[in-house]
């Protein structure tokens, strides 16, 4: 069951019943929970304060790599098993076209919008930990083995825990408007994916 709050600004509503009822159990998510916790995910600092460790794959933001599109994670051929576990996972929990998926161990993360996103994001936590809600301007949010989708232009954040806590995070991702006229298609079209297997 994927849980859906308010959609994203501009978006179409979600469906009617605001619920999407999949057929899963939890054994996806202790596929990518066992890959998570043996995969060597690089710290994050910001400021000099450790934050945690994050990794992305799929595609990464164009700012992040100097050029005008997204280009694929040099994480997808580095860790090729937890990748292809992410996209069982997102193809079985996550209702829209994704074509980045964070992984967060261990991280806390301030409240902030995300600025890169096109439309909703999903998010998903597990492990075993106390504290580390998901807050959603202000409110938490129950995502543990509860994939939420969320609008990531609203202020969100994580509370700190304790223990060995992992969120997932699928969304889409947008090119800048700058760059929009170097190409022929609507690339920020919500229905657009790049291909997730290069």
């Amino acid at each position: 069951m994927v849980f859906f709050l308010s959609p994203p600004v501009g978006s179409s509503p979600p469906p009617i019943n605001f619920l999407l009822e999949n057929r899963m159990d939890l054994t996806l998510f202790r596929e990518v929970e066992d890959l998570i916790r043996t995969t060597n995910i690089p710290n994050v600092t910001y400021q000099g304060t450790p934050k945690g460790r994050r990794i992305t794959f799929g595609y990464v933001p164009p700012m992040m790599r100097y050029t005008h599109e997204p280009k694929p994670s040099a994480q997808n051929k580095n860790h090729p098993a937890l990748y292809r576990a992410l996209l069982k996972l997102g193809n079985a929990i996550c209702p829209f076209p994704y074509d980045a998926i964070t992984v967060n161990k261990n991280n806390v993360c301030r409240p902030h919008v995300d600025k890169n996103n096109l439309g909703a994001s999903l998010i998903v936590t597990g492990g075993d930990y106390e504290g580390g809600s998901f807050m959603l301007e202000g409110s938490p949010v129950e995502t543990r083995y509860t994939p939420v989708c969320f609008d990531g232009s609203r202020l969100h954040w994580n509370e700190p825990f304790t223990g060995y806590r992992w969120s997932i995070v699928f969304f889409k991702l947008e090119v800048l408007p700058k760059f929009l006229h170097l190409f022929k298609a609507d690339v920020n079209d919500p229905n657009r994916v790049w291909s997730m297997l290069d």
